[in-house]
């Protein structure tokens, strides 16, 4: 259900492309009903409910007009609130960033709605087979082009090297020796569901 109000909302919104994700692949490889489930409800918005053939599906709506204007006023402060700060850069070497976003997933997680979990669940469901062995089956990862040390201050080889597949990581890796080194503590991915599933504390 959460896959087709995603993908629903995505069309609707003026994507350029749009692929469903079997609501199983979390777990490893999905199922065959999970491909199908995922494969269907692409072709019912697109055959079925045709929103791909028209061209602002939410045009003229004021609900929506509503919506939009807020967010991006309420963006647009946060933006200011960060540059007067000093930038986003300073938020993340003293750990302001990082502290936002953890309070916000934990309030969102103590509001938790979810349909499934947190509301109409049901109780005898058993648990989804994990295929955890199939979990990134695309095979070993291709081998990336390295940077040379010395190549640090060339810009246009950082920049070739990116052209052909040098992750962030070996970029920054290269970049270590051409200046102070300062490290932010990590992001953390947070899950609204995550608390109520199986497993977790």
């Amino acid at each position: 259900m959460r896959t087709a109000v995603q993908a629903f909302a995505a069309a609707v919104g003026g994507c350029d492309s749009l692929s469903v994700t079997p609501f199983d692949a979390p777990l490893g490889l999905p199922s065959a009903l999970a491909e199908r489930l995922a494969r269907n409800q692409q072709l019912l918005l697109l055959e079925e409910a045709s929103v791909g053939r028209v061209a602002d599906p939410a045009g003229g709506s004021g609900a929506i007009e509503a919506l939009t204007e807020q967010i991006a006023r309420r963006s647009w402060e946060r933006v200011q609130e960060i540059e007067a700060a000093g930038g986003l850069w300073a938020l993340l070497r003293d750990g302001s960033i990082q502290e936002r976003l953890a309070a916000d997933a934990a309030r969102r997680a103590a509001e938790a709605r979810v349909v499934g979990v947190t509301l109409f669940r049901e109780a005898a469901e058993a648990s989804l087979p994990r295929d955890l062995a199939g979990t990134g089956g695309a095979g070993p990862e291709p081998a990336r082009p390295s940077v040379g040390a010395g190549e640090a201050g060339d810009f246009s080889a950082l920049v070739t090297a990116a052209r052909h597949g040098a992750s962030t990581a070996d970029l920054l890796r290269t970049l270590e020796g051409a200046g102070p080194e300062v490290r932010v503590r990590p992001l953390t991915i947070a899950r609204t569901a995550a608390a109520f599933e199986e497993g977790s504390t």
